[in-house]
């Protein structure tokens, strides 16, 4: 808003409430004016008529026309009526004059009795005429006050608005950045007031604006400080992810790799020049897995939903040269800027893996001699059982024991007794089919578990021969040959016979028992009676 349209606007909101409250007094005036004059009219008409009325009255009842006519004329003359009727008492109009519009009627009276009606009618021109001159009047006088206080409308505005000027000149200068104005003090007690409280701002907020210049210097200093203290932190990070040992790869959101550090060059084979920019899957992953991560990671910036990214997970990452290698990947997600980034960690995890395979061999297979212990048999015979009764055929259970061989032990020595354990596991184990299952329980004890017999008896006959066998051949024991014999349990299972793991291998071990108490050397099948089979 400019100067002059605020001064405008304090005048002519005075000069309009001026102009009102002078059109209500006028019109006001000239309201009242009207009211008394038509009263004065009415109080001179019914006068006058009344004094004519006792001229009239006897007149009328005398039927006397002329003197009706005479005396009617005067009150005509003396009121100045506009309209005059005299009404006898049958109601005809002996005299008229003029055009009655609104009357006032007179009665006519002669001893108490009624003689006829005079009306009449007053004449508006003298009252309109007053009427014009007083509003001409009024309105002269209120253009006169309207004039009048336009002009100390537009002096009061203006002295209202000067101080107030003075105002806005200092806060004009204050926004264009000179902030040594002060607004000058005022004899006017509001105004003072006003002037007081805006200085007393400017000076606080020249204050304020010494403290943040002082507190910028500081933040400027800080922040140099602490530009300088990240620069050398995200150097010695960099330092720290290029000498870790796992590799470490940065993706962009769109699974593309930013950086790649020595460890990553080298489990990998690829520099960091031929990894950047590559996605990560088909630089790394097989190629059944590449869809399936490209789609976790849509997905996780999607929904958040994700199988990588803030967990541990194992993988076959892929090397430049082909080979496949048993990873681990730790991947999280982070902010730089306005842009999101993935960090993964990978760690190649193949002496891992050949440790756990080494440990799992040590609790299933036999230290000594490499074939399963009881523990894998005890899990593994359950299943052959289940695939006989899906197949239909026969399985034999084989429990063996090598005769003799505490006296070899005592008297060549633990280790010879060790090779001759060995040498006895290869050659069960080259006897029987690939298929054919061969543990060591403990000791000289082993058991065979073969699959698929189509003919029970004949076929468990045969596998036992062979193991006879296989003990009757000559051992090399210290320097000399020397033969064994073996005691053989058999059990064979038939399809949906109803019996258990355990009671099976019970029933081959009560069978190799029976062979030891008939002689050694021989071969049981477990039925009732424990008769032994000769081996063929």
């Amino acid at each position: 808003m400019s100067r002059a349209s605020l001064r405008r606007q304090l005048a002519a909101g005075v000069m309009l409430v001026q102009a009102v409250l002078m059109t209500a007094f006028v019109a006001h005036a000239v309201w009242r004016q009207q009211s008394s004059l038509r009263e004065a009219e009415a109080r001179h008409v019914h006068q006058l008529t009344t004094r004519a009325a006792t001229r009239i009255a006897p007149a009328l009842e005398r039927g006397d026309h002329a003197a009706v006519d005479a005396a009617a004329r005067d009150l005509v003359d003396d009121a100045g009526l506009a309209a005059l009727d005299v009404v006898d008492r049958s109601g005809r109009v002996v005299w008229h004059r003029g055009k009655l519009r609104t009357t006032t009627a007179v009665p006519l009276r002669i001893d108490a009795h009624d003689a006829g009606v005079l009306r009449v009618a007053a004449d508006p021109v003298p009252i309109d005429q007053a009427l014009r001159e007083t509003v001409r009047d009024g309105l002269l006088f209120a253009l006169a006050g309207v004039a009048l206080g336009a002009l100390l409308a537009i002096g009061l505005a203006h002295m209202v608005t000067r101080r107030l000027y003075r105002l806005l000149d200092v806060a004009d200068a204050v926004r264009e950045g000179r902030h040594d104005m002060r607004a000058p003090p005022s004899r006017v007690h509001e105004v003072g007031r006003l002037v007081d409280s805006f200085n007393a701002m400017l000076d606080a907020l020249a204050e304020r604006k010494q403290a943040l210049a002082r507190i910028n210097e500081e933040l400027e200093a800080r922040v140099e400080e602490r530009t300088a203290e990240l620069a050398e932190s995200a150097a010695n990070h960099r330092a720290i992810l290029e000498q870790a040992n796992d590799a470490f790869i940065m993706l962009d959101e769109d699974g593309r790799v930013v950086e790649w550090n020595r460890a990553a060059r080298t489990i990998f084979g690829w520099s960091r020049s031929q990894a950047y920019g590559r996605l990560f899957s088909e630089l790394l992953m097989p190629d059944d897995q590449r869809d399936a991560f490209d789609a976790d990671l849509r997905g996780f910036l999607a929904t958040g939903e994700t199988q990588w990214i803030g967990r541990r997970v194992e993988m076959q990452a892929r090397t430049r040269d082909g080979r496949e290698i048993p990873a681990e990947v730790s991947m999280r997600s982070r902010w730089r800027g306005d842009r999101r980034y993935f960090d993964a960690f990978l760690r190649d995890i193949t002496e891992r893996k050949q440790l756990e395979i080494s440990l799992a061999m040590q609790a299933l297979h036999d230290s000594l001699t490499g074939l399963p212990n009881r523990r894998l048999l005890l899990e593994s015979l359950p299943r052959a059982m289940q695939r006989a009764d899906r197949n239909g055929t026969a399985l034999g259970v084989y429990f063996i024991d090598l005769d003799g061989f505490k006296q070899v032990n005592d008297t060549y020595g633990h280790d010879a007794g060790d090779d001759l354990l060995r040498e006895f596991a290869c050659r069960i184990r080259d006897s029987v089919r690939a298929v054919d299952m061969v543990a060591r329980l403990a000791g000289d004890e082993f058991v065979v578990v073969a699959e698929a017999f189509a003919e029970p008896m004949p076929n468990a006959a045969v596998v036992a021969g062979k193991l006879l066998h296989v003990a009757n051949t000559p051992y090399l024991v210290g320097d000399a040959p020397r033969r064994m014999s073996s005691s053989v349990g058999v059990a064979i299972y038939l399809p949906r016979s109803g019996i258990d793991a355990s009671a099976l291998l019970a029933r081959a071990d009560q069978a190799m028992y029976a062979s030891k108490r008939s002689g050694k050397g021989r071969a049981t099948v477990w039925e009732s009676g424990l008769a032994p089979v000769a081996a063929h």
